[in-house]
């Protein structure tokens, strides 16, 4: 009887040591890319729609936009996300956020009513090249 309460004990004793050994080794980074590049591609869409964006910059953005999806993707190429890989897309992608707010919030820039596919009203007025306009 004692020999049968002593292996239980031990068996109960050696679970325990080992749930705890596994829960406290440390954690792979896990394998997933936290770049959110539809949440970017509706800000753009929506400043487009709003007039706040301009088509020369909503191009320059969607530009922006692929050159971080190319990183995204050499970056899972070979499905592992180093520490350094994940610090770089993290900054690129913060960089474009910031790059979107701020040619959304230039007010010398933006129009109060939404601008016209094609049209971009920054284009200076060029008169005739055969007047003198001085």
């Amino acid at each position: 009887m004692k020999i049968s309460s002593l292996f239980s004990g031990a068996l109960v004793a050696g679970v325990l040591f080992a749930s705890t050994a596994a829960l406290a080794a440390p954690q792979p980074f896990h394998n997933r890319v936290d770049v959110n590049i539809p949440q970017l591609e509706m800000r753009i869409d929506a400043g487009i729609k709003s007039g706040k964006l301009t088509p020369t910059e909503a191009h320059q953005l969607r530009t922006e936009l692929r050159q971080l999806s190319v990183s995204v993707k050499s970056a899972m190429k070979d499905r592992k996300i180093t520490k350094w890989e994940r610090t770089s897309l993290d900054s690129k992608e913060a960089a474009l956020n910031r790059h979107i707010t701020k040619l959304s919030n230039n007010k010398s820039v933006v129009s109060k009513h939404p601008v016209k596919p094609g049209f971009d009203h920054r284009t200076p007025f060029k008169p005739d090249q055969g007047r003198n306009w001085r």
